[in-house]
């Protein structure tokens, strides 16, 4: 596995044709794609590692989207040798689409858009309140009940207030973003879990309004993190929607 400070990348089984770049779920880290390298064939499995977690544990959440997508754009501008598609998961859904807007506009489009488990960003956030400005213990039960964390993690209390300041940082960024509606202009394919109680099958066909090219959407049995719970079926899956971004 090699890395820098703002991408890990896992490599690629056989000489890659296409370069992957994951944005996960807010508070979450490059180690969520750790297992995608061998079921992707020929793509390079990159992740964005966002400051205040894994390699960049020690630094600073960057509590602003606009931010955070200067900073991943950075990161990713370097590596465009290949044709390159972006993911997201959640909120890394959100924030994938903002940065291909952004390498677009510095002339590296890329050449499609894979969400999974989010709604677009023109759509309410449908929640009474910003979770980032609840207190510590409302705070975890508000994440129980939205499912937007991994079981595994949530039990462990003792690591999770460890990652409370990333989590905080990351949602109010996505809770104080406002987006304008544009045409990325580049396939987009959505996924979702059909038992995922917060991300409707209309909120996945509304990624459609993002673009004139191909459009596809999808749902996988599993919840919000079906990626993790049925990821042998998703990620085949995965695979034919980057194969369909290259014939694009």
């Amino acid at each position: 596995m090699a890395a820098d400070h703002s991408i890990v990348s896992f490599g690629s089984a056989g000489p890659p044709d296409l370069r992957l770049f994951c944005f996960p779920y807010a508070g979450g880290s490059s180690v969520a794609f750790k297992g995608w390298r061998d079921a992707l064939h020929r793509v390079d499995v990159c992740a964005i590692e966002l400051p205040g977690r894994g390699r960049l544990f020690g630094h600073a959440a960057l509590r602003n989207l606009g931010a955070v997508i200067d900073y991943a754009a950075e990161a990713i501008e370097r590596l465009c040798d290949i044709p390159f598609v972006l993911y997201g998961h959640s909120m890394g859904a959100v924030t994938a689409l903002e940065v291909g807007f952004e390498l677009a506009r510095r002339g590296k489009r890329p050449r499609g858009l894979v969400a999974t488990g989010s709604a677009p960003p023109h759509l309410p956030i449908r929640r009474e309140r910003p979770l980032h400005a609840l207190s510590r213990d409302e705070l975890l039960e508000a994440l129980r009940e939205l499912e937007t964390l991994p079981e595994a993690l949530l039990r462990r209390p003792d690591v999770l207030d460890a990652f409370l300041p990333t989590i905080r940082a990351d949602m109010e960024s996505r809770e104080t973003w406002v987006s304008a509606v544009r045409d990325i202009k580049v396939p987009i394919t959505a996924f979702g879990g059909k038992d995922d109680s917060h991300v409707t099958a209309d909120e996945l066909c509304a990624w459609g309004r993002y673009t004139s090219a191909r459009f596809s959407v999808m749902q996988l049995e599993g919840g919000h993190f079906f990626i993790k719970s049925n990821q042998d079926a998703f990620l085949p899956l995965l695979q034919d929607a980057l194969i369909r971004c290259l014939s694009q």
